[in-house]
C-alpha cells in the first residue's frame, strides 16, 4: 500500500502543486513593495541620519573589518586596520599543509570526474571516427585528450 501511495504522489506531484497554490494566493494579496523613489520608507524615531559603531554589551566592537565603509567614504576619512584573520576569509582555517592537500583533493577531484565523464559519455579510449588517420594513435591518447577537454571547460 506505501509503494502505491508513494507512486501517486509522485504522478500527481502534491509539492508542485501546493508551491502554485500558494503563489496564486499571494498573487492576489495586496503588495508590501514600495515605490522607492516616490514612496519612502517608515524611518525609526531614533534615526538620526548618521552612522554609529555598534557594540556588544560587553563593550567590544561588532565590526568585522569588511572596509565597505572605508570604501564608500566620499572624504576617504575613515580607515580600518585589521587583523590578517578577520580579513584572510576561510583560508585562515588551513595551516599551510591542509591548506595544500585541500586544494590537491579539489583538483584529483577535477581529474576523477572528468575521466568519469569521459568513460561515460565520450567513448573511453575509443578513437571519434574508426578511420585510419584516427586509428593510429594509442587508446591511452585519445582518452587523455579526451580528459583534457572536458579539463578545459571545467
Amino acid at each position: 500500500m506505501g509503494k502505491i501511495l508513494h507512486g501517486v504522489r509522485a504522478v500527481v506531484l502534491g509539492e508542485l502543486l501546493s508551491g502554485m497554490w500558494l503563489t496564486l494566493k499571494y498573487f492576489f494579496k495586496r503588495k508590501v513593495t514600495l515605490n522607492y523613489p516616490y514612496e519612502k520608507g517608515i524611518l525609526s524615531p531614533r534615526f538620526r541620519g548618521e552612522h554609529a559603531l555598534r557594540r556588544y554589551p560587553n563593550g567590544e566592537e561588532r565590526c568585522i573589518a569588511c572596509k565597505l565603509c572605508e570604501a564608500i567614504c566620499p572624504a576617504q576619512a575613515i580607515t580600518i586596520e585589521a587583523e590578517a584573520e578577520l580579513v584572510g576569509g576561510y583560508n585562515v582555517e588551513y595551516s599551510a599543509m591542509a591548506f595544500a592537500m585541500f586544494f590537491l583533493g579539489e583538483y584529483a577531484n577535477m581529474i576523477l570526474m572528468s575521466g568519469m565523464t569521459t568513460i561515460l559519455f565520450l567513448g573511453g579510449w575509443l578513437p571519434p571516427f574508426d578511420t585510419v588517420p584516427f586509428t593510429w594513435l594509442p587508446g591511452i591518447v585519445w582518452f587523455a585528450l579526451k580528459v583534457s577537454a572536458v579539463l578545459f571547460c571545467f
